[in-house]
């Protein structure tokens, strides 16, 4: 059997209590996490970088690998866990999210068609065969271009900055 994510077995609980984005284990759990280590819990398709903000005290090792998770109701669920680094928690925390693809994509959109309005400003403007001065050097597709690029770079900073 090949398993794609190669983190340990554990048994994930989800509880009300638990801040979103941390997580409370065993103090004997196998990846030897303490307080304040960053995690990677995959539960079936959903991923969690948390930080461990507690352990608790166990008697018997066959509970050592429980991972306890913020959720709206208390449920159980099997999957999979291991430490990650300070660095990869951080991309994680500011690559990861929705909010942050979204907007990444929409500046990227922006920059790409910045580029094509200047490129066809410079093709089509003051140095094409008929003279023109101002606004009158910009050709309609030039405007829709410069509307799109505007559009997307509103679109961008109304995802990253409404709640």
């Amino acid at each position: 059997m090949l398993t794609l994510f190669p983190g340990r077995e554990c048994s994930i609980s989800f509880r009300p209590s638990v801040a979103e984005g941390d997580a409370i284990l065993t103090d004997q759990n196998t990846i030897n996490a303490e307080t304040g280590s960053k995690i990677f819990v995959q539960v079936g398709s959903k991923t969690y970088y948390v930080a461990v903000t507690a352990t608790t005290k166990i008697n018997n090792l066959i509970n050592r690998d429980n991972v306890i998770l913020h959720g709206s109701m208390v449920s159980a669920a099997p999957g999979r866990f291991r430490r990650v680094s300070e660095t990869r928690y951080r991309l994680f925390k500011a690559m990861g999210t929705r909010k942050a693809k979204i907007s990444l994509v929409a500046i990227l959109l922006s920059i790409g068609l910045g580029t094509a309005t200047s490129i066809n400003a410079s093709q089509h403007g003051a140095s094409s065969a008929k003279p023109c001065t101002g606004f009158s050097c910009v050709t309609t597709p030039t405007w829709i271009l410069m509307g799109f690029s505007a559009a997307a770079a509103l679109f961008g900073w109304t995802k990253d900055n409404v709640l």
